[in-house]
């Protein structure tokens, strides 16, 4: 994991995140660091539900053509 510093709201909303889905949250931050999953799980967070079904729908397509 890489010593980054994150603002506070970065670092609640990251505390929250391993809190609830550690499992999930920590592969990820290992692999992309903890600034960028928090970035991507807002981004996320803030689409519409068309947009985050849409969103499913392509990764798992995705996954199943690897």
């Amino acid at each position: 994991m890489k010593n980054e510093v994150l603002m506070k709201s970065e670092q609640q909303l990251l505390d929250v995140l391993l809190k609830e889905n550690r499992e999930l949250i920590e592969p990820m931050v290992e692999e992309l660091g903890a600034k960028e999953t928090v970035r991507r799980i807002v981004t996320i967070k803030m689409m519409s539900k068309e947009q985050q079904d849409l969103f499913i729908k392509l990764a798992k397509e995705m996954i199943n053509n690897n």
